[in-house]
């Protein structure tokens, strides 16, 4: 278990598998929040499934959340940041250059051999 601060929030992240949350607030806050009765019980027979307690169960899935949303947050904020006319290498796609570099001869490795001869 590692201790870390997020955003102001103190957390516990680990690994533990059963009924733990990977995700405990060391000073956890009570919250209410109305959800429907449906809900509810999904969210209780999923939490059983994982063997963990619905509380551990939902935090998992709201730091699940908080992550995507924050990754799509960068994707966005990174939107423009690349220029195919400053990368012409790869105008026939990533995988072509790799393979194109992958065929050269390495004149390093070349040189090399050479030197050690």
């Amino acid at each position: 278990m590692v201790n870390a601060n997020v955003n102001g929030v103190k957390i516990k992240v680990g690994t533990e598998i059963g009924n733990q949350s990977r995700y405990q607030l060391e000073e956890p806050m009570a919250s209410v929040i109305k959800i429907p009765q449906e809900l509810a019980r999904e969210l209780d027979r999923l939490a059983v499934a994982q063997h963990k307690p619905r509380t551990a169960y939902v935090v998992d899935i709201l730091w699940r959340d908080v992550r995507r949303n924050k990754q799509h947050e960068a994707l966005q904020l990174s939107a423009g940041a690349w220029n195919p006319a400053d990368h012409p290498e790869l105008a026939q796609g990533g995988a072509a250059y790799v393979e194109q570099i992958r065929s050269e001869p390495d004149e390093r490795f070349e040189d090399a051999i050479r030197q050690n001869r």
